[in-house]
């Protein structure tokens, strides 16, 4: 499914050159199309299937036309004035910072869940589409998922927003393999909307408050070491 069209042995076992053409010759004796990749290391060949799996530069242009987009409809809701993000003053764990935002939250290299805090109005979605297309334009393997929670209001069904946005950007790919590589990090992910479920269970309901705990219990099952999260409250 996807990458592979039929075999692909991947060789990185202290099996001979012998041994490994024997299993080829089988897998064609049965009918299947084979070809064997030998790229060293465990990690270079970890990297080779992942580039493979998610065709990378595919991938990051369809971040990058998203933002196009998105950039377009601003434009539209101007009267087409030209549409142009503006760099905000803000606080970082209540200290006044001067450097751009952008810069703050990508000098992050560890572990995280950064959760952007402004009244309606202040960017928050705006700056949510120029950090995923920051990541698409970035010379790395990250390719980014913006969640919009505003696309759909259940948020007893988070996990079916960001399932509707996996299948819109990895359609060739199964969701536990793209969940598992938000856990490692190598799919960043941006929420964006989350101040509207703040806002619900405020109101004291328990079924709305159960909407943002269940919200909450799938961010947090992402949440492991090598994630990269943003969250807009």
């Amino acid at each position: 499914q996807g990458y592979f069209s039929n075999i692909e042995i991947v060789a990185f076992s202290n099996l001979s050159k012998n041994e490994i053409q024997q299993i080829k010759e089988d897998y064609m004796n049965a009918g299947y199309s084979v070809s064997i990749r030998e790229e060293g290391s465990y990690d270079t060949l970890k990297n080779f299937l992942f580039k493979g799996f998610f065709r990378i530069n595919e991938s990051k242009n369809r971040v990058k036309n998203d933002y196009l987009e998105f950039c377009k409809a601003q434009e539209k809701k101007l009267g087409g004035i030209k549409y142009n993000y503006i760099l905000p003053q803000y606080l970082m764990n209540g200290e006044q910072k001067e450097k751009r935002i952008l810069d703050d939250i990508f000098q992050k290299e560890t572990a995280q869940l950064i959760i952007l805090e402004a009244p309606a109005g202040f960017g928050k979605t705006c700056t949510s589409y120029e950090i995923s297309n920051s990541l698409a334009k970035a010379e790395d393997n990250r390719v980014p998922i913006l969640a919009e929670l505003s696309k759909n209001r259940s948020a007893k069904i988070f996990d079916y927003v960001l399932l509707t946005e996996i299948d819109r950007k990895f359609s060739k790919l199964s969701s536990d393999l793209v969940t598992h590589q938000i856990e490692q990090g190598n799919i960043p992910l941006i929420v964006d909307g989350f101040d509207e479920l703040i806002s619900k269970s405020s109101m004291d309901n328990s079924i709305e408050t159960e909407d943002v705990r269940t919200m909450l219990d799938t961010i947090s099952s992402l949440f492991v070491e090598g994630a990269f999260l943003l969250s807009n409250k």
